[in-house]
């Protein structure tokens, strides 16, 4: 029986260590339509607010991905900035199918404009992690 219970356990813990993706907000550019998501459960504060994020795209763009999945790094305070700190491109919706690119180097910080779909969303992130 404990040689059951065991990977039982383990199988159910490993379940609930994923967060769930949640809508915040949507583009439209480039001719296509973006959908951004963020998991909620993975926000952390350290000076910053760091979180994980996910962009799904209505058509695949021009290298084939139809989503991409994203650690970022938002500087809350005015001027309101961020940067990616991870990457990784998808060819199926929702972080599904094969990994096309990985790129772990961060980005150069990018001040966000006002009334973008970035400053909206950063908005959303550091409202919830300085609840």
């Amino acid at each position: 029986m404990k040689k059951i219970l065991v990977p039982l356990f383990s199988l159910i813990i490993s379940f609930n260590a994923y967060g769930v993706w949640k809508d915040v907000t949507q583009v439209q550019a480039n001719d296509n339509v973006y959908t951004f998501y963020v998991d909620f459960d993975s926000i952390k504060t350290n000076g910053n607010v760091y979180y994980w994020g996910l962009r799904d795209a209505l058509k695949p763009d021009q290298f084939g991905d139809l989503s991409l999945k994203f650690l970022k790094e938002v500087h809350c305070n005015t001027p309101l900035k961020s940067r990616f700190l991870s990457r990784l491109y998808y060819t199926q919706p929702m972080d599904k199918g094969s990994t096309s690119t990985e790129n772990n180097k961060p980005s150069e910080w990018i001040f966000l404009p006002p009334e973008s779909g970035g400053e909206e969303q950063a908005n959303i992130v550091c409202n919830y992690a300085n609840q």
